[in-house]
């Protein structure tokens, strides 16, 4: 489901950060040049003598690049550290790097000119144009390389600009404040994505699971859903918890919501008590070929690794109050201090105090904290971007690539634009 959800983009791509390609993304351009069009190349006594042109392009271009990368580093550095800790060395350091792009585009409208030059130079010189021919080949192979990073500077800076306003955005906007139209067109959705449901799940409760106090699989409207989800990737991302991050769905049905929570976290788990809904999950994960998701038969009372998830979602799996508070201080008890629980139901707003969760935005909760702590950690999450879901960058490395990795931990990735040139460029 992932790789139809995260944005259109294939699995072949590597996840900011992550995998095998995680090295091949924080290469400098220096790096992606072949050994054999190397500076020192162009640099030799001969090649100045038959292709002065080249040479004179080739020292351009790397100091066009070595101050690119100088830059790229310097802000990197500065979104790491907290973009809106230093918001006006971010914006002046944007405008240096404008006006470097905009001279690294001048430098490329000399090579025709100069490439003109060396062609007049050599004529009559078979040698020499041999030469200075071989020399452009390479030349432009590095070109190329500059003009693609250049070309994706705007979508870059897009993504960068956000970052200088120290604006904080709400975790979960109030329903009252959401414009007509969005309102609208989530209440559509919600209506299919229930319709959706309901065909997918056409199984009874089995008698088991109703003897032992099991609702049937009940589905939360998807739009709130999201919300909570959302936010909670966000809270993530103000904790630094960038990497592995895992989900519990407790009584997850056919599996839809873990589905739905898959492009947002790297793991997300199912625990169901009924036999008929975890075949029916597990078949629909394998038809959609996602390995992200798996769903473990189980007994919400009895499970043992509540400890090992950064977000827990559980609405109201069971229908004996006294059950479902005997699972809620279990969940409770077992989560480390810090953990998120998405629980959408009145009567868990009413017990957390006592079980010693704290509110931090709608219905999404934090274990093992007081309402400061809390509130500390929503100011933090709503200084973070919007952009949460596991986007992944392109599999070409541009010099852009550590600001780009650096910008997704905070929440802001390219717009799609952006990300379009990217499937444009490895298609």
């Amino acid at each position: 489901m992932r790789h139809v959800l995260c944005l259109g983009l294939e699995r072949m791509f590597c996840k900011a950060g992550s995998g095998p390609c995680a090295n091949e993304q924080t290469e400098s351009y220096a790096m992606l040049v072949p050994s054999h069009i190397a500076r020192h190349d162009f640099a030799s006594h001969d090649l100045v003598q038959s292709a002065p042109g080249a040479a004179r392009l080739a020292q351009r271009v790397d100091d066009q690049m070595h101050g690119l990368r100088n830059l790229v580093a310097e802000m990197a550095n500065v979104l790491q550290s907290g973009a809106d800790k230093h918001p006006g060395r971010l914006g002046h350091l944007l405008l240096q790097t404008r006006q470097m792009v905009h001279n690294g585009f001048r430098v490329l409208s000399e090579a025709g000119r100069l490439r003109a030059g060396d062609a007049a130079a050599a004529a009559g010189d078979p040698e020499r144009v041999l030469a200075q021919t071989h020399a452009w080949t390479q030349l432009t192979q590095r070109l190329h390389h500059m003009r693609l990073d250049l070309n994706n500077w705007a979508a870059v800076e897009t993504m960068l600009r956000p970052q200088t306003d120290g604006k904080r955005r709400p975790l979960i906007e109030p329903l009252s404040k959401l414009p007509s139209t969005a309102e609208t067109r989530e209440l559509v959705s919600d209506v299919l994505f229930d319709q959706i449901h309901g065909l997918l799940n056409q199984l009874t409760q089995s008698q088991e699971v109703l003897d032992n106090g099991g609702f049937a699989d009940i589905p939360l409207a998807q739009s709130l859903f999201l919300r909570s989800v959302h936010a909670a990737k966000r809270c993530l991302m103000a904790m630094q918890k960038h990497d592995d991050t895992r989900f519990l769905d407790v009584g997850c049905g056919a599996g839809i919501k873990l589905m739905s929570a898959a492009p947002f976290f790297d793991y997300c788990d199912g625990l169901e008590f009924d036999a008929g809904y975890v075949q029916l999950a597990q078949s629909i994960l394998r038809a959609l070929r996602d390995d992200s998701c798996q769903v473990i038969a189980g007994d919400a009372l009895e499970f043992d690794n509540y400890d090992t998830y950064d977000v827990i979602y559980f609405y109201r799996p069971l229908r004996e109050d006294a059950l479902l508070i005997e699972m809620e201080q279990r969940i409770v008890e077992q989560a480390s201090a810090g953990t998120l629980l998405i629980a959408p139901y009145r009567g868990f707003e009413h017990r957390a105090e006592d079980l010693g969760c704290a509110q931090v935005a709608g219905q999404l909760w934090l274990v093992g904290a007081s309402p400061r702590m809390a509130t500390q950690l929503r100011r933090a999450a709503e200084k973070t971007g919007t952009d949460v879901l596991l986007a992944p960058l392109s599999n070409v490395p541009l010099v852009w690539d550590p600001l780009i990795q650096a910008s997704l931990q905070n929440g802001f990735a390219p717009k799609m634009e952006a990300r379009n040139m990217y499937n444009q460029h490895n298609a």
